[in-house]
């Protein structure tokens, strides 16, 4: 049997990989007395985050902080991420332990009995390399947690999980901005958590052609390896088809075609 050490450790993420095919995010914030790393929680906190690989393979589990925390105990932010409908749920609690009443399949179900947990508000994850700055253009504006075991830069917007790669102090408000009427800053946008790493380069490249910047014009149609990706555009009845061919670490164009969607498939 697995020890528990090892059972925690198969749901923490690399901390240089960017997140893919995640559709379930745990983030406990950390307790200022913690030392860094899932390892250190409390074993049955640790049984519990182990059970969240059981019930969905693709999830990620992460420590988080804030740059100036003034509440009284501590929060765990349990989120779904998908293409459309994602849900983003925020618990309150005084010991990690209690963390062990929550069941994942339930909150995964939707259950009702969380109805009450659900965040209408989003939130913004950051790493060391960009905490500064997000915390300084975001954090009057939304909500921002910084990722306390990653280190690729980036900035992800839960619970859509959308993906971004800022280079620029202006990038964060015009991020934000562009989410306040469901839209996506292209510029530095690199794709949504729950995809793969080809679907991701693969819509990334689709809106550059398209310039559409709607938050969910989109949905992966079907996916082929890494290869041939497609994607439907339900609102106007079509099918974008991407052919990829991979060079080095990075997945360029080799084709593209657009066709209409089944009828039934279409929305009026």
């Amino acid at each position: 049997m697995n020890s528990i050490e090892t059972l925690a450790f198969t749901t923490e993420p690399e901390a240089s990989i960017p997140p893919t095919d995640t559709r379930l995010w745990v983030l406990l914030e950390k307790a200022k007395n913690l030392p860094y790393g899932i390892a250190n929680l409390p074993h049955p906190v640790q049984r519990w985050l182990a059970s969240a690989a059981t019930v969905s393979p693709h999830c990620r589990l992460h420590l988080i902080s804030q740059r100036f925390p003034h509440r009284h105990g501590l929060t765990c932010f349990i989120c779904i991420s998908r293409e459309c409908q994602s849900l983003l749920y925020r618990f309150h609690f005084i010991a990690y332990e209690h963390l062990t009443r929550l069941d994942f399949a339930s909150l995964l179900l939707g259950h009702p009995c969380y109805r009450s947990f659900l965040s209408p508000a989003p939130l913004y994850l950051t790493n060391l390399t960009t905490a500064s700055r997000a915390f300084t253009q975001l954090s009057s504006q939304a909500e921002v947690w910084q990722i306390t075991d990653l280190s690729i830069p980036c900035i992800i917007y839960l619970p859509d999980g959308l993906l971004y790669s800022p280079s620029h102090p202006d990038d964060y408000w015009h991020i934000w901005s562009a989410h306040q009427h469901q839209r996506i800053y292209l510029p530095c946008y690199r794709g949504r958590s729950c995809h793969s790493a080809a679907t991701q380069r693969a819509e990334n490249l689709l809106r550059q052609i398209s310039q559409n910047d709607y938050m969910h014009a989109f949905q992966l149609y079907y996916e082929q390896g890494d290869r041939h990706i497609d994607f439907s555009e339900p609102r106007k009845g079509l099918l974008h088809c991407l052919d990829l061919v991979l060079e080095g670490t990075t997945h360029h164009l080799r084709g593209y075609s657009r066709q209409y969607l089944p009828r039934l498939l279409q929305r009026e």
